[in-house]
């Protein structure tokens, strides 16, 4: 095993233990974000054992896993989002893009292939929802001392990530089929990126967890 992917598992388990510690506050956006880093944990267990049985080629994990993991962030912000058109068009969307996975994989980038199209069309719309959860924040719902509020680190995190994903993705795809050496450092270049956003989730639970402890103390 890589020392990259020890160092992403290792910060995987902590946000884990972190969102089991903040469970109990009863906010929804916890449970759903401790679902989410579960599911994570579940894929990156699952790429690793096929990987033991000779399957070289796991992109269809990705193929079922992206759905999903949009379904999940839509989740949360539908959880945090108080304007009810924007819920509505976020709404709209979740089974709009698991129409657009399917058609895709069928037709376009088929199981075997890096679905970075439909990568990037998750992109895109994360970071429209994260960006619009931070204007209604500003706007409506100002916050004093923004490094203590548990939403920021999280929603900074999700949106560092989905850049990056917007990014790297096409070059990705490209460099695949092209230079697969350079292809495998941009993907481990990746992992960076994955290791900032479960920090910034587990610095926005452990707020939620002291944000919990004083109202009880």
């Amino acid at each position: 095993m890589s020392p990259t992917i020890i160092v992403y598992l290792i910060l995987l388990l902590i946000a884990l233990f972190i969102y089991g510690r903040a469970f109990s506050s009863g906010k929804p956006y916890i449970r759903i974000l401790f679902f989410y880093l579960f599911l994570n944990l579940c894929l990156t267990i699952l790429s690793m054992g096929i990987a033991r049985f000779g399957v070289t080629n796991n992109l269809f994990l990705f193929h079922v896993f992206t759905p999903i993991e949009y379904g999940c962030i839509c989740l949360f912000y539908l959880s945090i989002i108080g304007d009810p058109r924007i819920r509505r068009v976020i709404r709209i969307s979740i089974p709009l893009f698991v129409l657009l996975c399917i058609v895709f994989a069928f037709f376009v980038q088929t199981l075997m292939e890096n679905n970075s199209y439909i990568a990037i069309a998750e992109s895109i719309l994360i970071v429209c929802w994260t960006l619009l959860f931070l204007r209604e924040v500003l706007l409506f719902n100002p916050v004093t001392a923004l490094h203590n509020y548990p939403l920021f680190w999280i929603t900074a995190g999700i949106l560092i990530y989905f850049t990056e994903n917007l990014v790297l993705d096409g070059v990705l795809s490209y460099l695949i089929k092209n230079t697969p050496s350079l292809a495998k450092l941009v993907y481990r270049v990746s992992f960076v990126f994955n290791d900032i956003f479960l920090i910034a989730l587990s610095i926005g639970a452990m707020y939620q967890v002291r944000a919990d402890l004083k109202e009880t103390g």
